[in-house]
């Protein structure tokens, strides 16, 4: 039992100095941070603005502060790091022992949407060394609702569109898209539409629904079907569904439909990628140098299929001014080739000229290689 006893104390006067030696340490860790500074005293670190809203404009709050050194002056150098939505203001840089001050922020909540937290240093100068005290505002901003000109920013006319233009990147034959247009009577009486089949029906558009009759400030649209396999092209292509309206202004309006077609690649399996057919053209870019302006650069190259299935040469699509001739052949075995010869017409045209020619394959890595031919004029 004397044992218990002698081992208990010992072990409460081994934790006794322990506690010590970490109070100590408290104690110069507290009198070496006073000694680097830390003597302003915010009466808040954080403001939260909990809901505003952006109809309303800028919001404006107050951190107070103190110097609490009975000594030492404080002086506020700068704030740096603030977004371009907050401002600040305090009424002097220069702060005495004892003395209060408070830092307003403005913070405008244009453009801003739903929840925000802005940190921010407030940097002072506090015995020759630099001191960071930082503060943080914070909420949720409730957006303001967007005019028509926002909400249709495009204009033909007394009508406004969301857009009248759709773009179909890497449209394939199995894709069938249904979309919509939107637009926006702006004018001070009803606008009637009206729709007729074009006297070249296109196959690849479908119209489904057109709003009638719009009052004014009153927004309908227009709905149609793209069927990229009824679409004649290969590569870039653009059609158009055109509208009658009693638009004073004008009242023919046209929406666009454009895109490039390719093969549909990423229905291919496994084994027909490993197996599939690659273009190649040696010298895709030719350059003629300099010649006089009138004269016609010719120039044949020589495609390829280094692929292990057969290539399939879709489409050729020239720039203004040069014309290429179909190859002998438009499907290639692998290792075969076939020549491409292009003319360009330089007539009429000075300086620096690049023109260029597509090719359409089904080449997966390449469906569309381009040919370049380049020189200047003089």
């Amino acid at each position: 039992m004397k044992n218990l006893c002698i081992f208990v104390n010992s072990l409460f006067n081994y934790f006794s100095c322990i506690m010590k030696k970490i109070l100590l340490i408290v104690c110069v860790s507290i009198i070496y941070g006073y000694s680097q500074g830390q003597i302003i005293h915010f009466e808040k670190t954080v403001h939260d603005f909990s809901n505003i809203k952006e109809a309303d404009g800028a919001v404006s709050c107050e951190f107070a502060y103190e110097n609490s050194s009975k000594k030492m002056d404080a002086f506020l150098t700068h704030i740096p790091n603030a977004p371009q939505s907050v401002k600040f203001a305090w009424s002097r840089d220069l702060l005495p022992p004892q003395g209060k001050d408070v830092i307003k922020i403005t913070f405008d909540p244009k453009g801003i949407n739903g929840n925000f937290s802005y940190s921010f240093d407030v940097i002072f100068r506090e015995k020759d060394k630099d001191v960071t005290y930082p503060l943080t505002i914070k909420g949720n901003v409730t957006p303001r609702p967007k005019t028509a000109q926002e909400l249709y920013p495009m204009k033909e006319g007394n009508l406004r569109y969301k857009s009248n233009y759709v773009r179909y990147e890497n449209a394939h034959p199995n894709l069938v898209k249904q979309d919509t247009f939107f637009f926006y009577n702006e004018w001070d009486r009803n606008m009637k539409f009206t729709y007729s089949p074009p006297p070249r029906p296109v196959e690849s558009i479908e119209f489904l629904y057109l709003t009638p009759e719009l009052k004014p400030m009153e927004g309908g649209f227009l709905v149609f079907k793209f069927n990229a396999g009824k679409e004649n092209e290969w590569g870039t292509f653009m059609e158009k569904i055109i509208i009658q309206s009693t638009d004073s202004l004008r009242p023919t309006k046209t929406f666009y439909i454009s895109g490039e077609k390719f093969d549909d690649f990423g229905s291919w399996t496994t084994e027909q990628k490993e197996n599939a057919p690659k273009i190649e053209v040696l010298s895709p870019d030719y350059n003629f140098q300099t010649i006089k302006a009138g004269e016609k650069v010719e120039h044949v190259y020589v495609v390829k299929n280094i692929g292990k299935s057969p290539l399939i040469l879709r489409k050729l699509k020239s720039s203004c001014s040069c014309t290429a001739t179909q190859p002998d052949k438009t499907e290639l075995q692998p290792n075969e080739e076939t020549t491409i010869k292009a003319i360009f017409n330089t007539h009429g045209k000075q300086g620096q000229q690049t023109r260029t020619i597509d090719i359409i394959s089904n080449d997966p890595t390449r469906p569309k290689l381009t040919l370049k031919i380049i020189g200047n004029l003089n």
